[in-house]
């Protein structure tokens, strides 16, 4: 059960992390995480909405910074 949810816990951590304005890399890494576990479990699922949620703030980073880039 733990590893099932692992994935979704470490996505909304990112989540969390990213609405509070926290450390850029420790937000990157919890999505990451979430990707690397969801592999693990090989759940299709966890894992495109992870990506996709990390591409989310991603994109929202970018915009944020005037298009700069990183």
């Amino acid at each position: 059960m733990a590893n099932e949810v692992g994935a979704e816990l470490h996505r909304l951590r990112g989540v969390f992390l990213a609405a509070m304005g926290a450390d850029e890399t420790k937000i990157e890494a919890s999505f990451q995480e979430a990707v690397k576990i969801a592999k693990g479990q090989k759940s299709v699922s966890l894992e495109k909405r992870a990506k996709a949620t990390y591409a989310e703030y991603r994109q929202q980073r970018a915009s944020a910074s005037g298009g700069r880039g990183f």
